[in-house]
């Protein structure tokens, strides 16, 4: 009988509910008895709680330790895997400013992280700087989100083993002097020492903070072995090399003149015998400190130290080592290995890049002598292996670079000298009217290296027209004009062509064409014999011809021909 406000429980399971992140609703209904007895508007207010079932990040887990262990620079971690709900990783965190709490949404707080896979329950840190004290902590992640982190434990990583140890005689008799570098992160060391052959060890209490050690009453004539540990408060580290020493056997002199000279990835290192001297120990540094022993010892008085990095600067110095154990240190010296290096050869010779005409179409030939670092192969040495770069640019006033594409317009790989003929290359690149500069470099494929750059003595000018050109009242119809725009050339290259130089001044046969001093048919015969063609398909067919206008080839004036000598079945010009 409903005639006061009534609080009803509803309970429901349903366990897709999240906070946050599903939005609920509620249907109420409500009847009377007898039906339509209860009319009255209904004022209803309704709270809902939510209660845990298993739908959560994970918990954070329990039992997480940190215990150093070796080598040096390393924490173990492990802990206790959450199991309502389970995680699916785990990320590691760590700081070596332990007043800073670690927070993993800032990265400021942490100097180093890691995530590792569940189940694993166990992880090892490594890198860490022995000198510094560490906090880790751990935080569980599955698809629901992340746990708390665990609160952080401590660690201090073991400290590094100690390097450059040392034992000679003492000045006092029965006494032993021991000495090494200082090892990163030890609060103190602790020396061992064996009079059996370094069969059993004794420690040598108390431990030492310093790096140095006189060990006293010794029986003069024995032999004792020591090797040093260095502690601190994550523990030991690991052993040093063993040394041996007998009192009252005097130490040899230092070794003098030590040398070094460097090659690629190697140092070899010389120095004077010691007298007395039964071996040598050599001792190496990247920065000049915390020098490492190179073993094992040496007899000679030569070493070459191999396997190292080009480029790194390494530093030696060497003791001298008897019974009474290591001498004072010789003079320090230093080299620095570096990659081989290979002179680059020589610069082509003789370059030239002349403009014509071959058939009515532009053309550029470019010419120079045989490099003398050619390598050939095949039959006759006919290929070659090697490359010539040629390189052209429309900018006059920047030099070409070849390792610079802003430098130059265009780029030609060729093992031959090259006619660029536009009627046969669909990309003839030069512009009619434009003036162009070119450089070319020889490439030493066994050597790797490129020779330096050689140009042509002018620039090279591509005419407005590039038909029937004239250079000092001749005019070209087949054949090239130098860059000096004073002398031409005709080439016979292409077998069975007669290439045709033009002019309009009449000469009788025999007498010679001379342009600006220079003796034209000579020079022709002077460029094919520089160049050393060899092949009568090579030859140059130099016609010239006493014509009256540019219609009319009159008739010859001159003629160059080839006789073939047979040589192993290879044909020469004559």
């Amino acid at each position: 009988n409903w005639n006061t406000p009534q609080t009803v429980e509803v309970n429901a399971v349903e366990d897709g509910i999240q906070d946050g992140h599903q939005q609920v609703s509620l249907d109420i209904s409500v009847s009377s008895n007898p039906a339509g007895s209860y009319g009255s508007a209904m004022d209803t207010s309704l709270t809902i709680t939510t209660q845990d079932s298993g739908n959560t990040p994970p918990d954070s887990p329990a039992g997480f330790v940190a215990t150093p262990t070796l080598p040096s620079g390393s924490v173990d971690l492990s802990w206790t895997e959450p199991t309502n709900p389970a995680a699916d990783n785990y990320t590691i965190y760590w700081t070596d400013d332990p007043s800073t709490p670690i927070d993993p949404s800032k990265p400021s707080t942490y100097t180093g992280s890691i995530t590792i896979t569940a189940p694993a329950t166990t992880e090892t840190i490594t890198g860490l700087d022995p000198a510094n004290n560490y906090d880790f902590t751990i935080v569980a992640t599955n698809s629901l989100g992340d746990s708390t982190p665990a609160a952080e434990v401590d660690a201090t990583p073991v400290p590094e083993a100690p390097t450059g140890l040392t034992a000679s005689a003492g000045a006092a008799s029965g006494q032993v002097d021991l000495e090494w570098n200082p090892s990163p992160g030890a609060d103190s060391y602790t020396i061992y020492y064996s009079d059996d052959g370094g069969n059993t060890f004794t420690a040598i209490s108390p431990n030492v903070t310093g790096t140095s050690y006189p060990h006293t009453g010794l029986n003069d004539g024995t032999e004792y072995t020591y090797y040093v540990v260095a502690n601190n408060a994550g523990g030991t580290s690991e052993s040093s090399d063993t040394i041996s020493a007998t009192p009252g056997v005097e130490p040899p002199s230092a070794p003098t003149n030590l040398t070094a000279s460097a090659g690629s990835g190697e140092v070899s290192l010389t120095w004077t015998a010691v007298d007395g001297a039964e071996d040598y120990t050599i001792y190496v540094s990247t920065g000049g400190g915390d020098y490492t022993a190179i073993s094992p010892n040496v007899t000679g008085t030569s070493f070459t130290h191999t396997g190292l990095t080009n480029g790194t600067n390494y530093y030696y110095y060497v003791v001298a080592n008897n019974e009474g154990g290591a001498s004072a240190d010789s003079n320090v010296v230093s080299a620095t290995p570096e990659e081989p290096t290979v002179d680059p050869p020589a610069a082509v010779t003789n370059y030239d890049v002349m403009r014509g005409i071959l058939s009515g179409d532009p053309e550029y030939l470019m010419l120079w002598d045989p490099h003398p670092d050619e390598e050939r192969y095949g039959a006759y040495g006919a290929l070659l292996a090697d490359y010539y770069y040629i390189y052209w640019s429309s900018d006059m006033n920047t030099p070409i670079d070849r390792t610079d594409p802003s430098t130059y317009d265009g780029e030609i790989i060729t093992q031959n000298r090259m006619a660029y003929h536009s009627a046969s290359t669909a990309s003839f690149p030069f512009v009619e009217g434009t003036q162009y500069h070119f450089a070319i470099y020889f490439y030493d494929v066994s050597k790797g290296v490129f020779s330096p750059k050689t140009v042509p003595n002018d620039p090279v000018v591509v005419p407005a027209s590039l038909e029937n050109q004239t250079v000092d009242n001749v005019t070209v119809v087949d054949g090239w004009i130098t860059n000096d725009n004073e002398s031409l050339f005709v080439d016979g290259t292409y077998t069975g062509q007669y290439h045709r130089l033009r002019y309009n001044e009449p000469i009788q046969s025999g007498e010679r064409v001379i342009f600006d001093g220079q003796v034209f048919y000579d020079d022709v015969i002077l460029s094919y014999e520089d160049l050393g063609w060899g092949r009568p398909g090579d030859c140059v067919y130099l016609t010239l011809h006493n014509a009256d206008n540019l219609t009319d080839l009159g008739s010859t004036a001159a003629q160059s021909n080839w006789e073939s000598l047979t040589v192993s079945g290879n044909p020469y010009i004559s």
